[in-house]
C-alpha cells in the first residue's frame, strides 16, 4: 500500500480554494489504486474556531469531496471535517471513505460518538 500524506498551505477559511488545491495536488501525483490518502485536520478551512466558516452545510460538501477523491483515485481517503452546526456549535471529526466512496468510519475523538459502517 502506498500512503499519500497531503500537506499544503491552507487558504484560511476558503473551502473552494482548498478543495481545488487538494484536487489539483492529487491529479498531479495520480495515486495508484489501493492507496491511502490522508488529508489534514480541518483540511477545507484550516483550524479555525469560526463555526460559520468551518461547519459543513447540510449537503456535507467536504465529505462529498472526500468521497469523490476516493472514487476517482480508487483509494481510501481520510480527512478531518466539521459536521453541520447545531445550535451554533460543532466539532472536529475524522472520516474515512473507501474506494467506492462509502463511509468506512467517522467520529470525533470520543469512543462514544464513533460510527462504524
Amino acid at each position: 500500500m502506498i500512503v499519500h500524506l497531503v500537506q499544503y498551505d491552507i487558504a484560511w477559511e476558503d473551502k473552494a480554494a482548498n478543495h481545488a488545491k487538494v484536487g489539483a495536488m492529487l491529479e498531479e501525483v495520480r495515486p495508484v489504486a489501493g492507496s491511502l490518502i490522508v488529508l489534514p485536520e480541518m483540511f477545507s478551512t484550516g483550524f479555525s474556531m469560526n463555526v460559520e466558516a468551518t461547519a459543513q452545510k447540510e449537503d456535507r460538501e467536504d465529505e462529498r469531496l472526500i468521497a469523490e477523491l476516493a472514487r476517482r483515485h480508487r483509494s481510501c481517503v481520510i480527512g478531518g471535517v466539521v459536521p453541520p452546526a447545531s445550535g451554533g456549535k460543532s466539532q472536529n471529526e475524522s472520516i474515512a471513505l473507501g474506494p467506492d466512496g462509502a463511509v468506512l468510519w467517522s467520529g470525533d475523538s470520543s469512543p462514544a460518538t464513533v460510527r462504524h459502517t
